[in-house]
């Protein structure tokens, strides 16, 4: 069998002359979403997908019926994953509009984050756009615990500031159900309850 394993694209079209484009059976999916070749005069079939930098599969088979009916088979479950990747794109946007919609002005989100250590901090949302939110970092109330942690809850009335700017107004894009803090930080909407943090002396 030809060494097609570990080929994109690009070189296959480049080096294999003996083969053709596949039909494409029961779907109406372009090149670029799904492609097969087959070989001139060998049993073989190789399939490529999306912006993959190597085949999905590449294969011998016993005769041209069971080759035809593989890439039969093929193009449809491409199809179905395509029609699902559809659907799963247009459901995240209808949440994402919801949950910008819940959205008021006043609202607090609360980011729980750290390592070996858990931080609380609290934002309030003092502006509602077109698409945005304009959010603050606010202080927090302390309920000392007796051991390592300790319960925390907003306080609207304490504006936090800190270094490196900390605490000033920042634009912020809902998500679906969370606004994103920084590159590996995420706040969600404060749910009323208590957070648990840990206590000054035991990591802070």
């Amino acid at each position: 069998m030809d060494n097609l394993i570990g080929q994109s694209y690009k070189e296959f079209l480049s080096t294999h002359k003996d083969y053709e484009k596949a039909e494409q059976h029961y779907t109406n999916l372009t090149d670029e979403k799904a492609i097969v070749f087959v070989h001139k005069k060998k049993m073989i079939a190789t399939a490529f997908s999306g912006k993959k930098a190597t085949q999905d599969w590449s294969y011998r088979f016993k005769d041209e019926k069971a080759r035809r009916k593989y890439i039969q088979d093929y193009f449809v479950k491409c199809k179905q994953s395509q029609e699902l990747k559809i659907e799963r794109a247009a459901a995240r946007i209808n949440k994402k509009k919801e949950f910008f919609a819940s959205i008021k002005e006043g609202d607090i989100f609360v980011d729980s984050w750290g390592y070996d250590q858990t931080n609380v901090d609290y934002y309030i949302v003092t502006k509602k756009l077109k698409a945005s939110i304009k959010i603050k970092q606010i202080g927090k109330n302390v309920e000392y615990g007796e051991f390592s942690s300790d319960k925390v809850t907003p306080n609207k009335d304490s504006h936090y500031v800190g270094r490196d700017g900390i605490g000033e107004e920042m634009t912020k894009i809902p998500q679906d159900g969370h606004i994103k803090i920084n590159g590996y930080r995420y706040a969600v909407l404060w749910d009323g309850v208590p957070n648990h943090e840990t206590a000054a002396g035991w990591g802070h």
